[in-house]
């Protein structure tokens, strides 16, 4: 599979690009969030739009279609090599996952995002997440990233996103209630 253009550079704004999460402030943590959360839907009509899918379909119907055509993706030497993600398999594992994001809020309207604050030690210390599964805190793009690994790796396919959106969705109900 070949593209005509290079997909989107996911990069956040200086100085925040310069340091890891852990090493951001709480200010610059909150920063971050915001600043992800002002590119959102722009990043997800950019996923949809370079895969040639349709951008007013609601996102849970676009995570199995598109899926497929993400993992297509992450066989072309512009998105893996080896089993690693390039620059842009790392995009677009995180666009997936501010789709997968999306889906979930759209199918359970009582998750919504905040910022990991503590413990130092949490794996999404410093990251924006989505709240709402009880004790469990959503990170879509780790979660999303993961997938494009196993993906890249042979050991996942294009089902991946929507069977993590599935299991989110069933814990989302569950702690609703």
């Amino acid at each position: 599979m070949t593209f005509e253009t290079p997909y989107p550079p996911f990069i956040p704004p200086a100085p925040l690009a310069e340091k890891t999460p852990p090493e951001w402030s709480r200010a610059e943590a909150k920063a971050y969030a915001e600043w992800l959360g002002a590119c959102r839907d722009d990043r997800r009509l950019a996923l949809i739009r370079f895969f040639g899918m349709d951008q007013t379909a609601p996102p849970v119907s676009l995570l199995a279609p598109l899926g497929e055509r993400v993992a297509a993706a992450l066989r072309a030497e512009s998105f893996a090599r080896g089993g690693r993600l390039t620059n842009e398999g790392h995009a677009v594992a995180a666009d997936m996952g501010l789709l997968l994001a999306a889906a979930l809020q759209q199918t359970n309207t009582h998750l919504s995002w905040d910022v990991v604050l503590k413990p130092k030690s949490d794996v999404s210390y410093h990251q924006p997440v989505l709240v709402g599964f009880g004790v469990l805190v959503f990170d879509p793009l780790l979660i999303s990233t993961t997938q494009a690994f196993g993906v890249a790796k042979g050991t996942k396919d294009g089902t991946a996103w929507q069977r993590v959106f599935d299991y989110w969705s069933e814990l989302a109900r569950n702690s609703a209630r």
